[in-house]
């Protein structure tokens, strides 16, 4: 009987010790984000422990990260670092003795929606550092780590571009200035648009209106000008295709506003307004310096309707099907 009482007592014992939940260490004095972080890490069993650290310097990382894991028994180390233009996530895993380090935009002390998506990033690095097919469960157990990446690593693997989420920004206006290729009475013309985007960071709708100066009309029975404004309702989708690079791109319908004045030969005036409706698509690329980006655009407009204007057997103008746009863009989040 005894035997069989020191056999049950070690089994629970066992079974205690198994069921005892993986450590993470958190340096980090933001209280927003202490919790957030217990609340992703919790349903993978994982208990987050805050330290107090001093912010290690950039060349040892790695070290500090080891040092406090050794010393508080756990897996891994995650630091949130902040300063005047935002913070610093890192993140330290024991197993493979490894950081990642993302930079953010956000500044202490985080708000809870913010804490909720850096907790989420900091749950995603885990996943990358442990190697783990799909970043979107939590974090594998430590004991299990090595058997995942040795099953991930047979696996083929795709990398593709990180869709931008990031609740901080909702509203930005932007401007550009560039050519027309196809404008109304001229191969070639300047032009230039201006924006507001709802949600920039994520897939959002962008209003643009574009404007272009007026281009001059000489034809043997009429004299004057010729305009084409349009305004764009357009779906707006923000790729990261590297550090600090943003790939935009851009679909939905447009209305140009073409505006024909002038004198006709034989006397008298000429103004004709007409509205044409078009289908436009677009690729931006932009580069990251902090509340602004800059960068270039291209768009390509399709006039649902071919316009021509004549006066009797004369034609003074047409336009064609389809209009490309190039330019330089400026954007600046405002919210």
């Amino acid at each position: 009987m005894r035997a069989v009482a020191v056999i049950c007592v070690l089994l629970f014992g066992a079974h205690v010790h198994a069921q005892q939940p993986e450590s993470i260490v958190l340096a980090s004095g933001d209280p927003a984000f202490q919790a957030a972080l217990a609340d992703a890490l919790a349903p993978a069993g994982m208990a987050v422990v805050t330290v107090k650290e001093a912010p290690p310097s950039a060349i040892d990382i790695s070290n500090s990260s080891r040092v406090i894991a050794d010393r508080e028994h756990a897996s891994s180390t995650v630091w949130l670092l902040a300063d005047a233009n935002g913070s610093t996530l890192i993140t330290y895993d024991r197993g493979v003795d490894r950081v990642l380090v993302r930079s953010l935009p956000y500044i202490a002390p985080l708000d809870p929606a913010q804490a909720a998506e850096v907790a989420r990033m900091a749950r995603t690095m885990l996943h990358a550092l442990r190697v783990t097919p799909d970043v979107d469960l939590p974090p594998p157990h430590a004991v299990d780590a090595a058997a995942v990446r040795a099953r991930a690593a047979s696996e083929p693997r795709i990398a593709a571009p990180d869709v931008i989420r990031s609740p901080k920004a909702t509203l930005a206006v932007d401007a550009s200035f560039g050519v027309r290729l196809g404008a109304p009475a001229a191969d070639a013309g300047i032009g230039g648009t201006f924006a507001a985007t709802w949600l920039p960071d994520r897939l959002g709708v962008t209003l643009r209106v574009g404007l272009a100066p007026s281009a001059a009309i000489h034809a043997t029975t009429f004299m004057g000008t010729i305009s084409d404004d349009s305004i764009t309702l357009a779906a707006r989708l923000p790729l990261r295709v590297a550090d600090h690079m943003v790939a935009i791109g851009t679909a939905g319908p447009s209305l140009h506003i073409v505006q024909l004045d002038g004198e006709l030969t034989g006397g008298g005036s000429a103004t004709a307004p007409r509205f044409n409706p078009a289908a436009q698509i677009g690729l931006t690329l932009q580069y990251e310096l902090g509340a602004f980006e800059v960068g270039v655009g291209v768009s390509a407009d399709w006039l649902l309707r071919r316009q021509k204007y004549d006066v009797g057997a004369d034609e003074i103008v047409g336009m064609s099907p389809i209009q490309l746009s190039a330019g330089l863009v400026v954007m600046a989040r405002i919210l």
